[in-house]
């Protein structure tokens, strides 16, 4: 049971082979951000070390974050092509639940992290196999309010938590100038010779995954940011400009256009007019921009009014624009303008597998109130009706 792994996130480049738990060569070396032009020559030289080649692993291992985003993605692209090549298991971990696999059978706090930069860590917290606090790029000052909440000042035993990784002095700064959190816990330093992200960890974490019989395909290694890109946060900074605006019969090729694009069975364009209409005093129907521009159309949503009941007629918003806060924006304007209608109730249906959608409008106060048996088509499937009680 052999295995390559590699460590390509971070400033320092790692690379072992391992045969049944026992690490047969390893190479680190800290040469800057230099991985797209070391890594295949010292793959290649610790293979030839070891007398082997690439055909002669039975899977391989990969960091997948957090760190940085160039050296997530060579690691990630070098290794999911040859394990695709070679029709091999690929196995992905987070390179901060490789740095506490060294110490997961202490059952001690361990609590790794990478410098982000900008007083910025990415960290988390594990006891053993057990994850405490979720990864996340936090500031230092976070982090500890975080600590503070979970570790209750007073106790018999003040815990021990270690530091490991190149985020540790930015931490243990702050922590020294907060006296709350050292009344809290106590934070250790470990060496760096302790505390470094060794591909051995990555490999060992590999081999126990394989020996419980997962085998995962090249397809299933993801990269983990735990933060987002330059172009997301550009797009996030734009979409903080959002346009919301009444719809009217000068829309119709566009609304159309977003249904045919979100939906497997969209409204027709005769449908879509006759909401549209302006003789229609019932149908209030709203579009949603990237800007003022209106250059970049988002979505669009719209409701019903029945007496004081309002029905949501559709929430759809374009693949491009989704997980970036557009759909809630809209949701959240419909309640808006529906109570300004004279709404006491506002009603829904969505699919019931549809759990993004489910778990929005419940975050926002839905309820389950009904199920409309085979509402939907392509796939057919029950509709959920979920209904809020507005307040004025």
């Amino acid at each position: 049971m052999r295995c390559l792994a590699i460590d390509s996130s971070t400033k320092s480049l790692s690379i072992a082979i391992t045969e049944n738990g026992k690490l047969l060569c390893e190479r680190n070396q800290n040469l800057g951000f230099t991985h797209s032009e070391t890594l295949l020559p010292q793959m290649l030289a610790l293979l030839e070390d070891a007398g082997l080649s690439f055909e002669d692993m039975d899977f391989f291992a990969v960091t997948s974050g957090p760190g940085s985003y160039t050296g997530i993605r060579i690691g990630l692209s070098t290794m999911k092509s040859i394990a695709w090549y070679l029709n091999k298991p690929l196995f992905a971990f987070s390179g901060l639940k490789v740095m506490s696999r060294a110490f997961a059978n202490t059952n001690q706090f361990i609590l790794p992290s990478l410098d982000a930069r900008s007083k910025r860590v990415f960290s988390a917290l594990f006891k053993g196999e057990k994850t405490i606090l979720p990864e996340a790029n936090r500031t230092s000052n976070i982090l500890l309010e975080e600590l503070k909440d979970i570790f209750y000042a007073g106790r018999r035993e003040k815990p021990e938590l270690y530091l490991l990784g190149d985020g540790s002095p930015v931490i243990f700064r702050d922590y020294k100038e907060d006296p709350l959190s050292q009344e809290h816990v106590t934070l250790v330093q470990m060496e760096d010779g302790l505390a470094g992200l060794r591909a051995y960890h990555l490999a060992r974490l590999a081999e126990e995954a394989y020996q419980k019989g997962l085998r995962p395909g090249w397809q299933e290694a993801e990269a983990n940011y735990c933060s987002p890109t330059q172009a997301e946060r550009v797009r996030q900074e734009k979409l903080s400009h959002m346009l919301i605006r009444k719809a009217s019969l000068q829309d119709l090729d566009l609304i159309h256009y977003i249904e045919r694009m979100t939906f497997p069975t969209p409204w027709s364009k005769r449908s879509l007019q006759a909401q549209l209409d302006p003789e229609n005093k019932h149908a209030y129907l709203y579009l949603i921009f990237s800007d003022e521009s209106e250059e970049e159309v988002l979505g669009y949503a719209g409701y019903y009014m029945h007496l004081d009941e309002a029905e949501i007629l559709n929430i759809a918003v374009l693949e491009e624009a989704r997980r970036a806060g557009v759909g809630r924006k809209l949701l959240r304007y419909l309640l808006q303008e529906a109570r300004k209608c004279g709404a006491l109730r506002i009603t829904l249906e969505v699919r019931e597998s549809n759990l993004p959608a489910q778990k929005l409008y419940y975050s926002l106060g839905f309820q389950k109130c009904g199920i409309r048996k085979g509402y939907y088509d392509k796939p057919r499937e029950d509709a959920l009706i979920l209904e809020l009680v507005l307040t004025a």
